[in-house]
């Protein structure tokens, strides 16, 4: 199956990439890791639930200027850029995913140290965020964007990640609520603070949820709020939504307990804090996991990183097992379901 197949070789490569001697093989060994996930993402055919539901219309309709008005202005860019060339459809697919694996590998490339580029790796594919690409095109094309921007948190850069996050939410308005994250990501509040947050959240969710209901009206993402947009599985709390939590969790235990002058572990831990303010609102926001995804799906960069820095030497190799096992499951179990109609597999040129 060309999604394993894909998982073994990209997780080979960046194993081998881990232990290069020098740059020039660390850089043949990157580009090895990226040229897999990439053309299988680029070359897929009515792979995904919205290929031929949202993405092909969308696309033609551009193509026939006659296109809703209410679609992102960044995505019509994207798609009138293709169309100077073709008028295949297939492209969309195909720049989306050169900018996707650009974002993502380059997040990598800055964020991950060298000995956790095969977890971070293995994380990516096997934990849902890379086969989630395929269908939530968009959303996941802002949410790697995000990734990317981190580093300019980081290194105290607002302009630069703002403009980005800008271009983000030109291709999907859910990238909006990154902006005001800039003003919280590094600053490490107090466990009392987060509970308390939380809590708060829980007693006037219904309060809430009618504000933001009528900051929507008029708008498509109203139907996120009504529930035009159905799903039984925005009701129930996911295995990837429980990670999110523990990584959180884990992180504050470090934080407190061992007390790093660790920025970039503080951006982490509110990256994944966020992710958990949306999940609680699951079952009163249908599709809140939209939310919700644009923060977890971060698993791929803290969870090896928090590896490295901060597991005891003694149980690293433990926990890289447990990861292993637990990512492991979560891949087979998506490909058993199939999640997202990623199933069967076809390419454009022979739809095998």
């Amino acid at each position: 199956m060309i999604y394993v197949l894909t998982l073994v070789l990209s997780s080979i490569f960046a194993f081998c990439y881990d232990h290069a001697s020098n740059k020039k093989q660390m850089t043949v060994f990157f580009i090895l890791t990226l040229i897999m996930p990439f053309f299988v993402m680029a070359l897929r055919y009515g792979v995904g639930q919205d290929y031929f539901y949202t993405y092909v219309p969308v696309f033609n309709s551009v193509l026939n200027n006659t296109y809703s008005s209410d679609l992102e202005i960044g995505f019509l860019w994207l798609n009138k850029f293709c169309q100077v060339f073709t008028d295949n459809p297939q492209s969309i697919f195909m720049l989306t995913s050169i900018l996707f694996c650009f974002f993502i590998f380059g997040a990598l490339r800055h964020h991950m140290e060298k000995g956790i580029f095969c977890l971070a790796i293995y994380i990516f594919i096997a934990g849902g965020f890379y086969l989630y690409s395929f269908n939530v095109v968009r959303q996941c094309l802002a949410t790697a964007i995000f990734c990317f921007s981190l580093k300019f948190i980081d290194e105290k850069k607002p302009l630069k990640y703002f403009i980005l996050i800008f271009f983000a939410s030109l291709i999907h308005k859910s990238a909006l609520v990154y902006f005001p994250f800039y003003f919280i990501a590094k600053h490490e509040f107090k466990t009392i603070t987060y509970l308390a947050i939380l809590i708060l959240i829980l007693i006037f969710s219904a309060q809430i949820v009618a504000q933001i209901s009528k900051l929507l009206v008029g708008t498509k993402y109203y139907n996120y709020i009504t529930g035009y947009y159905n799903d039984s599985s925005s009701k129930t709390i996911t295995a990837s939504q429980m990670l999110n939590i523990l990584v959180f969790i884990y992180v504050l235990h470090i934080e407190k307990t061992k007390k790093p002058k660790d920025k970039f572990l503080v951006i982490l831990g509110n990256v994944h804090y966020i992710g958990i303010v949306f999940t609680l609102f699951m079952g009163a926001i249908p599709l809140i996991f939209r939310m919700s995804n644009l923060f977890y799906l971060l698993q791929f960069i803290s969870i090896p990183y928090i590896i490295k820095r901060y597991v005891p030497k003694k149980l690293k190799n433990i926990g890289i097992v447990l990861v292993l096992l637990i990512y492991g499951f979560l891949f087979v179990n998506t490909l058993l379901k199939n999640g997202n109609n990623i199933l069967p597999y076809q390419t454009f040129f022979n739809r095998w």
